[in-house]
């Protein structure tokens, strides 16, 4: 763990350090448990063979790789599933890059605790094949719908595993790090004013997100598209109001207030163009959520995957 992590820790309040503390000790069992079936899945699928043999299984799905150039990068960063992308090369179609999902049992007893120590919605279908149809199904719906997410290669349901394409794109977060130190704002508004749209459509279509911290969103610069990359929580029950306001703390919560008022104006803005702003509702969340900053910026910490990331917690401290 870091050390964003353990400061982010001793700004916890105490009554919600003694309810995580006191939920720990209830839970630690199961927690073992699941901890342990994760690695071993985990430990499976960062095996070569694993890799190839997924891709023989699934060859209608695949260009047939060179054997010898098969290899693997594991990412880190992910809490609820474990993610890699697979490089290989291929006869015909030349150098290949596909992102892989697996799904871990820890994914699903997160969303299972957390709702009874900190403001969150209960996630009913949180079992790692229940996640794995959601992230499938939700996927489909938002892609039929014209929405821009990650072309689906390959799913196994059996494995509870995904392949998609990979997108070498900045997320969100990134974004808003190079925003909080003054770079690029005008261009950082205007990306938040498309995730306001983007939201806002996702919500008309039926959906909620759930888990729409900046990280699971990509900016694709190219093709000037907003993709959302992560559907496991995602419900078909009202919360558009807590997305929108887990969305807005999360940027809120790293960047200097000027800054955050200007991104959160946009996004607003984005949202209101589309479908009408609940503000009271998410002001209400924004609220509930504000006394827990501590506790959600240390599981953003361990989402952290590179160094330029720390600029942008900096601002939690103030």
């Amino acid at each position: 763990m870091n050390s964003l992590f353990f400061r982010h820790l001793k700004d916890l309040p105490l009554s919600a350090a003694l309810r995580i503390a006191l939920r720990a000790l209830f839970i630690l069992p199961w927690l073992a448990g699941a901890w342990l079936a994760s690695a071993l899945r985990i430990k499976k699928w960062r095996l070569r063979k694993t890799g190839l043999n997924f891709i023989r299984k699934h060859a209608d799905r695949f260009e047939p790789p060179v054997i010898s150039s098969f290899h693997m990068t594991p990412l880190a960063g992910a809490l609820s599933n474990s993610v890699a992308i697979w490089h290989y090369l291929t006869p015909d179609a030349g150098p290949q890059e596909v992102f892989v999902k697996v799904f871990i049992p820890l994914g699903g007893f997160w969303m299972r605790h957390l709702p009874a120590v900190a403001p969150f919605p209960v996630i009913r279908r949180r079992g790692t094949v229940q996640r794995f149809q959601t992230d499938c199904a939700v996927r489909e719906k938002l892609s039929a719908l014209g929405i821009r997410v990650p072309g689906l290669i390959a799913a196994d349901e059996s494995e509870a595993v995904t392949a998609t394409e990979y997108l070498n794109a900045e997320n969100l977060h990134e974004i808003l790090v190079r925003a909080a130190s003054g770079e690029a704002l005008a261009q950082a508004a205007a990306i938040f004013y498309a995730a306001g749209s983007l939201l806002a459509k996702i919500h008309e279509a039926g959906y909620c997100l759930i888990d729409t911290q900046p990280h699971n969103f990509l900016w694709l610069q190219n093709e000037t598209a907003l993709v959302p990359v992560d559907f496991e929580f995602a419900s078909r029950e009202e919360d558009s109001a807590w997305d929108n306001a887990f969305f807005l703390r999360f940027t809120a919560w790293n960047m200097p207030p000027a800054a955050s008022k200007t991104i959160r104006g946009e996004f607003i803005r984005g949202y209101a163009n589309s479908r009408p702003w609940q503000e009271e509702a998410v002001r209400a969340w924004e609220n509930k959520l504000e006394p827990y900053r501590a506790l959600f910026l240390m599981i953003q910490s361990l989402r952290r995957t590179d160094s330029k990331s720390k600029r942008s917690y900096e601002y939690a401290q103030a």
